[in-house]
């Protein structure tokens, strides 16, 4: 009879235990409206207090748009994990720091709530905290097309979030000429469109917005003013294949004209006329 006491005793304190068991407490501390962040990674800080004393939690993190629930319609789960990931185990009494590394996905750009969440799966009870003033966040970077006419090149860059100019920012479109047909390493700021002189060029150009996403490098090769150009090379073929001609003549009539040489000449002149060919008739 005395055990059954005993066994219904500690069957009212187990459930008292649980119904009884304290919520951790949770607090978000990326509370600054003023970030911006670009496309990189953010670490998210909070704490997290549970006077249970868990051995063990769970802590899923999400972004939304709701500045009241985050909702389940708006929410975006960023990570669910063991909170040994984040945290020192065990959960005590006491708010200890706990944080998580966020690399930001491209194409996200609005104003969002982090929302943490903490379930302490000793006592099955859960608590969550959310950011109460937005976190803003751009990783969308610029497009910038060109046009080229009369062998001037206009820049036009098209940006969207925060880090346009009309939302404050600065953005800076960067832009380089090389004849070397590679991308020159000393980039100048563009301002206005540039003209190209004679000859082959190769432009390379990138716009940074306001707060630091960067486009990939664009490069493309242009002939300022093409049709001289041609005529220019074709005039220097012309002039290699009379040279060609003119010393196959001297070294015959000096009978210097040996066979190596003779097959030497014979080859130059090859490409001499296929590269004819291809500027006068092809191009």
């Amino acid at each position: 009879m005395f055990d059954k006491k005993i066994a219904v005793i500690l069957s009212f304190l187990l459930i008292a235990s649980f119904a009884f068991a304290a919520d951790p407490t949770v607090v978000n501390l990326v509370t600054d409206g003023n970030y911006y962040y670009p496309s990189a990674t953010t670490t998210i800080d909070f704490t997290v207090a549970d006077a249970d004393d868990p051995e063990d939690a769970n802590i899923v993190i999400a972004y939304c748009t709701d500045s009241v629930s985050c909702s389940d319609t708006l929410k975006t789960e960023i990570v669910d994990g063991n909170s040994m990931d984040f945290c020192s185990l065990p959960l005590s009494s006491t708010a200890q720091g706990c944080s998580y590394t966020w690399t930001l996905p491209t194409g996200l750009d609005a104003n969002y709530h982090i929302d943490v969440n903490v379930y302490d799966i000793t006592t099955i009870d859960d608590a969550n905290a959310m950011t109460t003033t937005t976190v803003y966040i751009d990783t969308n970077a610029c497009d910038t097309e060109h046009t080229i006419s009369n062998d001037v090149v206009t820049l036009v860059p098209t940006c969207v979030g925060y880090g346009t100019d009309a939302n404050g920012g600065n953005v800076v479109t960067q832009y380089s000429e090389s004849r070397q047909g590679k991308c020159a390493p000393n980039y100048s700021t563009y301002t206005a469109p540039f003209g190209l002189s004679f000859g082959e060029h190769t432009v390379c150009y990138y716009t940074t917005d306001g707060i630091g996403n960067t486009e990939a490098t664009v490069g493309l090769l242009h002939t300022a003013d093409s049709d001289a150009y041609n005529i220019a090379l074709l005039t220097e073929l012309a002039l290699a294949a009379l040279f060609l001609f003119i010393a196959a003549g001297y070294l015959a009539a000096k009978d210097q004209l040996s066979g190596p040489m003779m097959l030497g000449l014979v080859v130059a002149g090859v490409v001499i006329a296929i590269s004819i060919y291809i500027f006068a008739v092809v191009l």
